[in-house]
């Protein structure tokens, strides 16, 4: 006899809330179920967006699928300077819908990794590391951002908490050897943070 919940459509369960920086190389699993007589119909996804600093250079796209069947309408989110606090939501468009069950899972796949925008030079002295961005960059001290793309990976990181010093230029702590001060275009710096909830039913 099956232990599996009647269906009950105007039951709707929310997932979330699951921070994802969308910045950030990397997929990241919204709904994972054990239960063999578990199944969980996915109605939408919704980013609702936390935390954004600096300007984005390339906005990052994102859908959410178990794998066989996806929400396909590709979400762009936009520089969320302006709207943090904001609600995007991946609209139901396919069939069929996905359905997460057993051990499946419920991911969010960043189809386009965001981008902030581009650095000019780097260096590092005693393990602080100093960027000069190409325009302004409108961090404040304390922001934590993602450096990502450098020619030099080692001036990469994740949630690195900055010290500004001008309009263009920043330090945060960055272990490794001196590096002088050249140019390094390749780089992209900002923030961009969201809360994702999943919504859909159970039976």
């Amino acid at each position: 006899m099956s232990n599996r919940r009647p269906y009950t459509p105007d039951r709707v369960a929310m997932f979330g809330p699951q921070t994802i920086n969308l910045l950030e190389a990397g997929n990241a699993v919204l709904v994972r179920l054990n239960d063999q007589d578990t199944r969980f119909l996915v109605q939408s996804v919704i980013l609702e967006t936390v935390y954004a600093k600096g300007t984005t250079a390339t906005d990052p796209q994102v859908r959410a699928t178990d794998g066989t069947s996806a929400i396909t309408s590709t979400l762009t989110i936009t520089d969320a300077l302006d709207n943090v606090g904001g609600a995007n939501y991946l609209a139901l468009v396919s069939n069929p819908v996905p359905t997460v069950s057993g051990t499946d899972t419920l991911t969010l796949e960043k189809v386009v990794v965001g981008a902030g925008q581009a650095t000019a030079t780097r260096a590092r002295t005693n393990g602080v590391a100093t960027i000069v961005t190409g325009a302004a960059h409108g961090f404040t001290t304390g922001d934590q951002i993602t450096i990502a793309s450098m020619t030099d990976s080692s001036f990469n990181a994740v949630d690195a908490c900055v010290t500004v010093v001008d309009t263009t230029t920043f330090t945060y702590e960055n272990a490794g050897a001196d590096v002088v001060s050249g140019a390094d275009t390749a780089g992209r710096v900002g923030a961009l943070k969201v809360n994702a909830y999943a919504i859909g039913v159970y039976w």
